[in-house]
């Protein structure tokens, strides 16, 4: 995937991981007017939403020209907030999953060993 994709890597539009690739468009702000309105493109079609599909557009083009395959069934688009590998991501950042966050603070008490190395992980894998 890095290696058909290194392009969109290089503009900070396609970031792969394994076999999924987050398509990131241009930051929402460089699209607003100085009232602060979404700048349009055409009638009801604001910039920054066409920005977002070139830059998927771009993304598919480069893993069909690798013979990539894309699942319709496991592709979301456009999206406010995209559950990734246990996190959040939304227009405001990262965050931990409520469900993840919920299991660190209901954890029972560490009885041996491995309980302790387990808890400590996943406080670890959070923490960064």
């Amino acid at each position: 995937m890095k290696k058909n994709l290194k392009d969109q890597i290089s503009a900070k539009r396609g970031k792969p991981f394994i076999d999924d690739v987050g398509v990131k468009p241009p930051t929402r702000s460089l699209f607003l007017d100085s009232s602060g309105k979404p700048i349009e493109v055409a009638p009801e079609i604001r910039r920054y939403i066409l920005e977002a599909i070139v830059s998927i557009d771009k993304v598919m083009a480069d893993i069909e020209r690798a013979g990539g395959t894309i699942s319709g069934a496991k592709s979301e688009f456009l999206m406010e907030q995209l559950k990734i590998v246990a996190y959040i991501r939304g227009m405001d950042g990262r965050s931990p999953e409520e469900s993840k966050t919920r299991k660190i603070t209901n954890w029972a008490p560490c009885l041996d060993l491995s309980n302790v190395r387990a808890f400590l992980g996943l406080c670890v894998y959070y923490r960064i």
